[in-house]
């Protein structure tokens, strides 16, 4: 290259050049704007020996002083090469720019708004880059480059993201160079200096096969960790799906890992790792277990889609951040000796435990299966039940609606139809006999008020704890993510949810007890227990319902209903308590069980209250308060009377003695009307 003007010594004074350019000098002539130069600068830059023309190439001056010839632009190229004989830095700086994004705009369009070298190194007042007052000054370069990347009208003309690229400011490392750390990365130290490459050029330093090597130029203590872990490995073995810095922590989006917005969040850490180990291609590739939706579906997971407790395990919580290493490596946090420490980190007690054992399991047979058998039979055992309730439902209503039109059809054809059908009741003849003394709404107390207040209380307990249990079995539903949004709330409900389970514990407790003491609970438990001929008279209820049988079946105090209801709410709620016991205590509980009896614990304490809430739902509040017999509501529950002609329809027998008992009261022979009351020979305790 040949600088002419430089080589021949053609030049103009200086003075001449100033008398227009000069900062005391208004700098408009003819209509067109000059920058102004400030002659003490450009004696200290190192051009002071340089003059104007050698730089502005072109310029000839007529008499009048005006510009004889158009000024060509500035070409920095012609001294700054490697091998000039001029005293330049000897560095193909020049050409590395014109390589580059910004010097391959200026090449295909003149008027580009990329920047020039006088944009980062200053014009007329630049200063040697490694002087102690040298011009390229890293706040200047962050301010170069947000002029035209922050502008979203020259942007959008280069098809780039303003908003994305304007997330810098945002980052620790801007935050850190507002607090005056000059060291914090500015965009050169990630994107270069002159040579900035496009995007997918194979050597952008941001591409993923060199951006481990760009981070560590500041963060070399934690690439060094990086490097020995399963993810370094693979990089370094070329791995085109092995996470990088970038991959986790993003690009111009980085935050403070303690900054809810940053992807790193302990709550944003499973979606994070999900987008690889759920994605089903890099399974296949590289032998990986979709160990993400096992996590999911565990406590751990469930509490962590509700997004609000930061503390609860997630993947980097047990396999660690950087030095993520495979279970089978003797060093790995999760390797079978090292799981007790692991997850004593939030159990502490399970420090003591050393055969915590597989973690991640799945109801599958090539999992677990002692889970997918639990699985199984809950699906079946629920399918079964509320199938079968739903059918007796059906059968139910059936009956009562061809009952009903077979006794209107009979009013018409005697004439005797009346103007309210409302009151109507099955005949009296297909439950049995009605005493002609004793009329059907009659009411009698069958049960006393300790039983009606355990019953509240059950109620109560129940409903609590199914409302605030669900958040957990279905956390992805829209109303239980407001509800863990908000603090008080989230916490509010984990409390209630133990405090109404141990109220349910005390309320099993008392029932025990009460039981042991009162002799009518006593009898009452023993005509619980499920006969021969219960089976009998479902089947007989459900041909009469069909209309297959002429007689409602003749039902003892408990009607198999009854029965079915009482033994699975008593074996359901000691599974729930113990379920629930293991849940609560689990640092206890790791202290002698492996992780599969946390698991198990889960798996059923989820489905018990699944099929707990469906036979609530579906059976008991149908049978007792929504069946035409009931409707709208069984008042026993709340004042402990049945009529006489519901008592006579599904307590056959107690309606038999109650009849006796109050035909003798009647005649005065009876003075204590108690076992009257309670239909059973039993006391009010």
């Amino acid at each position: 290259m040949l600088n002419e003007p430089l080589h021949q010594g053609l030049r103009y004074e200086d003075s001449e050049c100033l008398m227009c350019h000069s900062a005391t000098v208004t700098g408009e002539r003819s209509g067109r704007t000059y920058e102004p130069v400030d002659p003490d600068s450009l004696k200290h830059s190192v051009h002071k020996e340089i003059h104007c023309v050698q730089c502005h190439k072109g310029a000839r001056l007529s008499k009048d002083r005006s510009h004889m010839t158009a000024i060509t632009m500035v070409e920095c190229k012609d001294c700054h090469y490697k091998g000039n004989d001029i005293g330049a830095p000897q560095k193909d700086v020049a050409e590395e720019y014109m390589q580059g994004v910004h010097g391959q705009s200026v090449l295909k369009d003149k008027a580009s708004k990329a920047p020039r070298c006088w944009d980062c190194h200053t014009g007329h007042s630049i200063k040697k880059v490694s002087g102690g007052k040298k011009s390229v000054n890293r706040d200047r370069v962050v301010k170069v480059c947000k002029n035209c990347h922050y502008d979203s009208k020259i942007m959008g003309k280069y098809k780039l993201r303003t908003a994305f690229i304007a997330q810098y400011d945002n980052t620790p490392h801007a935050r850190a160079r507002q607090k005056g750390n000059d060291k914090a990365a500015i965009c050169t130290d990630c994107h270069g200096n002159h040579n900035i490459k496009k995007r997918d050029d194979p050597g952008n330093p941001l591409k993923p096969a060199h951006v481990p090597e760009t981070c560590a130029k500041c963060h070399k203590d934690v690439s060094e960790v990086y490097k020995k872990s399963i993810h370094g490995k693979g990089w370094l073995e070329g791995v085109k799906d092995a996470p990088v810095c970038t991959t986790c922590h993003g690009e111009h989006e980085i935050r403070y890992v303690k900054n809810p917005d940053a992807t790193v969040y302990p709550t944003h850490v499973v979606s994070l790792c999900e987008d690889c180990h759920s994605n089903i291609s890099i399974q296949r590739e590289y032998g990986l277990r979709n160990t993400v939706e096992t996590y999911k579906k565990s406590y751990h997971g469930i509490v962590n889609r509700l997004g609000r407790d930061v503390q609860v395990a997630n993947c980097a919580s047990c396999h660690g951040h950087h030095d993520i290493l495979p279970s089978t490596d003797k060093n790995s946090r999760v390797n079978a000796a090292n799981l007790g420490k692991t997850c004593g980190n939030c159990h502490e007690p399970a420090m003591l435990n050393s055969n915590i054992g597989k973690i991640h399991v799945a109801a599958e047979p090539g999992s677990s299966l002692i889970l997918f058998y639990i699985k199984w039979i809950y699906i079946v055992m629920i399918t079964g039940s509320i199938g079968g309730m739903l059918f007796y439902i059906f059968t139910d209503l059936f009956g009562f609606v061809t009952r009903r039109r077979r006794h209107i059809l009979e009013r018409i054809r005697r004439k005797e139809q009346e103007s309210d059908d409302s009151a109507f009741h099955d005949p009296a003849g297909e439950h049995g006999h009605a005493d002609p003394d004793l009329p059907d709404d009659m009411e009698v107390e069958r049960w006393p008020r300790a039983y009606r207040i355990q019953h509240l209380l059950l109620i109560t307990s129940f409903t609590m704890l199914v409302l605030t249990g669900m958040p957990l079995v279905f956390p992805d539903l829209s109303i239980f993510r407001l509800i863990a949004r908000n603090e008080f709330l989230y916490e509010l409900r984990g409390i209630t949810h133990r405090a109404f389970g141990f109220l349910m514990i005390a309320l099993c407790a008392y029932h025990v007890l009460f039981v042991a003491a009162n002799r009518a609970a006593r009898r009452d438990i023993l005509n619980m227990i499920p006969k021969p001929r219960d089976a009998r008279d479902a089947f007989q209820a459900v041909l009469y319902n069909l209309n297959l049988r002429r007689e409602h079946p003749h039902m003892p105090r408990y009607n198999f209903i009854e029965k079915f209801e009482y033994l699975a709410m008593a074996w359901g709620s000691f599974v729930m308590i113990a379920t629930g016991l293991v849940l609560t205590f689990n640092s206890f509980f790791l202290q002698y069980i492996p992780w599969i009896g946390f698991d198990i614990a889960t798996l059923v304490h989820k489905f018990e209250a699944i099929l707990a809430t469906l036979a609530i739902l579906i059976w008991h509040m149908y049978t007792v308060h929504l069946t035409p017999d009931f409707f709208p509501m069984n008042k026993v529950f709340f004042n402990g009377k049945i009529s006489l002609g519901n008592l006579r329809k599904h307590h056959g027998e107690e309606y038999e003695q109650v009849a006796e008992e109050l035909k003798r009261r009647t005649a005065g022979t009876v003075e204590n009307d108690t076992d009257v009351r309670n239909g059973n020979g039993g006391g009010d305790s």
